[in-house]
C-alpha cells in the first residue's frame, strides 16, 4: 500500500525497509564473529554476545539510515546537467552519515569502558574516528546511492519495455481490426458481382448458393468480432466457407487441397489469418489464368510452434 501511495505521488518506489537493513544486520554479524574468533581480547574471556553489542550497533545506525539516503538519492538525482544542483545536498548528507556513524561507534566503545575510549577525550575519540574512517563513510554512503539508482533505473527499463509491449500489442489489434474492415467490403463486393453473373447467366442454383454462402459467412464473421484469437478448427469452418463460394465461383478451376492434423485443431491462431491469404492466392494466382489452379493449406507443429503453410 506504501509503495502504491508513493506511486501516485510521483515517487519512485524502492525496495522495501527489510531489504535494505539485511545486508548492514548481516555486517554486523559477520564483524561481531571476526572479533571473537579472530581476535580474542588478553583481558578478559571471550563473549560473543559482548562482541555482538560492541560490533552491531553502528551497522543498525546504517540499516536505520540507509532508507533516507535513498530518499535523498532519489530527492537529488545525479546525471547530465543535474551534478552541480546536486553534489551539495549530497555531501552534506554523507558527512551527517558519518557523523551519525561514528557518534554510535564512540558511544558505544565509552559504554562498554574500551581501552582507548577510557583514555581519550570524548571530542579527541570522535575526530579520530571520523578522520580515520572518511573512506569507509565516503564508500558507505555512494555505495548506497549507486544501488539505489540501479535500482531505479532497472525499474524503469522494465515499465518502458512493459509500455512498449503493450502498445505493440495495441498497434496490432489495431491493423487486425483495420484488416477486417477492408476485407468484408472487398470480399462483399467481389461476392456480389459474382452472384449477378450467374443470376445473368440464368443459374439460379450456382446464385442461391452463393447467397447462402455469404449468409453463413457473415454470421461466422459477426461471431467472431472483437475475438483476437479463435481455434484453427474454427478459422478452417471460415475458411471454407469463403471456399466453397469461390469454389461456385470457379468451378472446375479451383482446386483446394489441406493437410490439417486433427491435435492441431485446438491451437489458437489470430482471427481472420488465413481468408486473406487464400483469397490473394486465388485473386492474383488463379483468377487471372484460364488454366485450373490448386491452393495447398498445410498445418504442422514445429517444436511449440504452429507452422501454417498456404500455397
Amino acid at each position: 500500500m506504501a509503495s502504491e501511495a508513493r506511486a501516485r505521488d510521483g515517487v519512485e518506489p524502492g525496495p522495501p525497509a527489510w531489504a535494505m537493513a539485511t545486508p548492514w544486520v548481516v555486517c554486523g554479524l559477520i564483524s561481531a564473529s571476526q572479533a571473537y574468533f579472530l581476535w580474542p581480547p588478553a583481558d578478559r574471556a571471550p563473549s560473543f554476545l559482548y562482541d555482538l553489542t560492541w560490533q552491531l550497533p553502528p551497522w543498525l545506525y546504517l540499516a536505520a539510515a540507509a532508507p533516507l539516503v535513498a530518499r535523498m538519492a532519489r530527492r537529488f538525482p545525479l546525471g547530465q546537467g543535474r551534478w552541480g544542483r546536486s553534489l551539495g545536498p549530497h555531501l552534506l548528507a554523507n558527512l551527517a552519515l558519518a557523523c551519525g556513524h561514528v557518534a554510535v561507534a564512540v558511544a558505544t566503545g565509552y559504554l562498554l569502558g574500551e581501552a582507548f575510549f577510557r583514555e581519550n577525550s570524548l571530542g579527541f575519540a570522535f575526530m579520530r574516528m571520523l578522520a580515520k574512517g572518511v573512506q569507509t563513510e565516503l564508500f558507505i554512503y555512494w555505495l548506497i546511492v549507486a544501488l539505489v539508482h540501479a535500482h531505479d533505473y532497472q525499474r524503469k527499463v522494465r515499465q518502458a519495455a512493459l509500455v512498449s509491449a503493450r502498445l505493440e500489442t495495441a498497434l496490432a489489434q489495431a491493423e487486425l481490426e483495420a484488416l477486417k474492415m477492408q476485407l468484408h467490403p472487398h470480399f462483399l463486393f467481389n461476392t456480389l458481382n459474382a452472384i449477378g453473373m450467374l443470376v445473368r447467366k440464368q443459374d439460379t442454383a450456382g446464385a442461391l448458393g452463393m447467397l447462402s454462402g455469404v449468409g453463413e459467412l457473415l454470421r461466422l464473421a459477426l461471431a467472431g468480432t472483437g475475438r483476437q484469437l479463435v481455434s484453427l478448427k474454427q478459422e478452417l469452418d471460415f475458411l471454407g466457407r469463403y471456399l466453397a463460394i469461390e469454389q461456385i465461383r470457379f468451378r472446375d478451376r479451383l482446386d483446394v487441397r489441406m493437410d490439417i492434423a486433427p491435435e492441431l485443431l485446438a491451437a489458437q491462431v489470430p482471427n481472420l489469418l488465413l481468408q486473406p491469404i487464400v483469397e490473394n492466392a486465388i485473386r492474383h494466382g488463379i483468377a487471372p489464368r484460364a488454366a485450373a489452379g490448386r491452393i495447398e493449406l498445410q498445418a504442422r507443429r514445429v517444436g511449440a510452434a504452429l507452422r501454417v503453410e498456404v500455397r
